[in-house]
Formats: C-alpha cells, sequence, structure tokens
C-alpha cells in the first residue's frame, strides 16, 4: 500500500509555502519574480523621461528635493498631472504643509484641482499628520500622495514644548517610524509617495555641501531621489538669457538623479525647460531629446531633420534651435511624428 507522501507530488517546500500563504491570506511567498517591466508614471518632459527611461517607478517612494526656487514643487506638481490622466488613475491626496499650493499655476502645469484631495495642517504635528495620511491610504482609493514639504513637519512634542524648550531627534524619528510602515503598503494598495524636501547646509562634513532633512531611513526608503535646481534663464523662443536678465520667459530645471532604485543609473543629469506662461515646453524639450537619439543631427549652429520611417538625413537643414523650434510649431504633422518617435524609444527601457 501506497502512503500519502509517497503519491504526492508537492515537495516540502511547496507545502509550506502554500500554508503560509493561505495563513496569511496573501501570495506572500512565491517561486520565481515576475518578468513584466516595472510600471511607470511619465512626465511631460520626453528629456526627463529619456532620462528615467519612462518616468518615475509607480507604488514606490520617491524624493524631489533641493535648494529655494529649484522647480521641486513644479516637478511634482507635473507628476501628478500626468498621473491623473493614466487609465487606472485613482484620487491624489496633496499634503501642503507649507500651505504654498497656487491653483492657477496647477492648472497650467495640467493638474485637475477639483480632484485633489488637499490637506493643509494646521497645528497638527508630524505624527498626526502620518496617522491621517496612513488612514486615507487604507481606503485603498488614494494613488498617489505628495507631502510638501518634509522639511516642514513638525514632529508632535516640538509643537507641544515651548518656544525655549531644546527637543532632540527633529523629524526624523516620526519619519522613521511612517516610511517603516508605509513602504510594504504602497505596492498592496497602488500608490505612489512623492515627497518634497528641503536641503540644508552640512555644517558636520568638509566634503558634502548640503544634507536633507528626515534621516538615514528616509534616504534608504526612496527609491528614486531627484534634486531640481534652477538652471540659466530663457527667452520666448528656449535661448540663453544671462543670469542678470530683467525679464526672462522661464528657466532651465537642472536635474539629477541621486538615486535609482529599479532604473538603470546610466543617465544621471537631465533638464526641462519651464516656461511661466505656459508650463513645460515639451516641443523644445522633444528637439533637445531628438538630437540625444539622433534623430536630429546637430552640426554647429546647423540642424538637419532624419526621416522617422527609414533613419535617413534629409535634405532639409534648419539654422538656430529658434528656428528649429519655429518649424515644429508651424509643422504640427511632423512635429507629432517625431514626438511620438521620442516616446517610443524612450519607452525601450531593454534597450
Amino acid at each position: 500500500m501506497r502512503t500519502k507522501k509517497e503519491t504526492s507530488t508537492e515537495s516540502n517546500l511547496e507545502q509550506v509555502i502554500r500554508e503560509i500563504n493561505k495563513q496569511y491570506k496573501a501570495e506572500i511567498l512565491t517561486f520565481g519574480m515576475p518578468k513584466a517591466d516595472l510600471p511607470r508614471i511619465p512626465l511631460s518632459s520626453p528629456r526627463i523621461n529619456w532620462m528615467l527611461y519612462g518616468g518615475i517607478l509607480k507604488n514606490r517612494v520617491i524624493e524631489i528635493f533641493g535648494p529655494e526656487s529649484g522647480g521641486k514643487t513644479t516637478t511634482a506638481l507635473d507628476i501628478v498631472s500626468n498621473y491623473q490622466t493614466m487609465p487606472d488613475a485613482k484620487k491624489v491626496l496633496y499634503i501642503d504643509h507649507e500651505c504654498t499650493l497656487e491653483p492657477f499655476w496647477s492648472t497650467l502645469l495640467g493638474v485637475d484641482v477639483e480632484n485633489l484631495v488637499l490637506y493643509q495642517p494646521e497645528l497638527e504635528g508630524a505624527e498626526d499628520v502620518f496617522d491621517i495620511m496612513l488612514t486615507l491610504l487604507k481606503t485603498n482609493e488614494i494613488g498617489m500622495i505628495v507631502i510638501d514639504s518634509i522639511g516642514s513637519l513638525v514632529p508632535k512634542k516640538l509643537v507641544d514644548s515651548d518656544m525655549d524648550q531644546k527637543v532632540m531627534g527633529g523629524i526624523a524619528q516620526a519619519l522613521t517610524r511612517v516610511v517603516n510602515t508605509i513602504v510594504p503598503l504602497l505596492p498592496k494598495y497602488e500608490c505612489t509617495l512623492i515627497g518634497i524636501n528641503q536641503v540644508r547646509d552640512d555644517m558636520d562634513s568638509m566634503y558634502n555641501l548640503y544634507k536633507t532633512v528626515g534621516g538615514k531611513a528616509w534616504r534608504h526608503a526612496c527609491s528614486i531621489r531627484l534634486m531640481c535646481s534652477k538652471g540659466s534663464y530663457i527667452d520666448e523662443d528656449g535661448e540663453e538669457l544671462p543670469n542678470s536678465a530683467e525679464n526672462p520667459a522661464g528657466n532651465r530645471v537642472m536635474v539629477k538623479a541621486i538615486k535609482l532604485k529599479g532604473i538603470r543609473p546610466n543617465r544621471l543629469k537631465g533638464f526641462y525647460t519651464l516656461n511661466y506662461r505656459t508650463g513645460i515646453d515639451y516641443v523644445l524639450d522633444t528637439i533637445n531629446t531628438a538630437i540625444e537619439l539622433d534623430l536630429i543631427k546637430k552640426n554647429g549652429g546647423w540642424y538637419q531633420l532624419v526621416d522617422i520611417d527609414t533613419g535617413e538625413l534629409m535634405e532639409q537643414k534648419i539654422q538656430g534651435l529658434t528656428n528649429l523650434r519655429k518649424y515644429y510649431l508651424q509643422n504640427q504633422e511632423n512635429f507629432g511624428l517625431l514626438y511620438n518617435k521620442v516616446n517610443e524609444l524612450v519607452e525601450k527601457i531593454d534597450d
């Protein structure tokens, strides 16, 4: 007579894994890994999407930090606007602790402000803010959380203390506790957490010029850390202006990848063009990305177009970036072909 052990084809390991998954009512243990590409949220600028191989990772912790007026909030709002247009988008929780969110600028950047869940804390300590954030996350109706900003949060013990009372630890202790809790919850509830952070002078090191707020646990929890800073001023045509310009039309936002986990780290620097009147200049950024991808050949001050279908050089040459931008603004069909081809190449993660 054959025993049960002899007739069963399930190994002891497989049986244990099945029992553990049954106990926790979830597939927490599996064999192998899924081969599908990690889902991403694109930005409006193809130049930054090229840098990030398609955009930021979904359901992860993302940090955007840098000096004042560097473009941190603008970058976060651009990500929000692109997320809201995705077919599986849920509500966005925006924790405006600095109380600086401006509806006109947000709308200009494409944000659907009517569908934001806006939270502007008053006298709540960081612990209370995080508790509210976790409560809303667990409704499974929040797909993105933006904290603006990490550096402005104040721990509860500091809120309740006197002005002259010294309190040690700062925000790092509360932030460590919340990231240890929220990181495994983000993929479960399909939510992305974006933390806008500030920089401080690093007086403890002669090598580092700055440090961010929040401690080491926050930095370790982040899958992507992007540093934004103000680049050169530009005119209406996207041409650079001197720093002494009195009436610039916009500026370049310089983006540097400090940490890329889950993305190939071979494109660490990029930029996008910000126009104060129209928002992100995706036409100019498409041209800059096309040059990187050899879809437009640059030779000195001359630009030679490339046939999108065949990859062959065309006879047409255009002098100057301003004239090239005007050409594509006046030829929307040709620009559409270029724009689609750029996005197609940017999204080829394995190339």
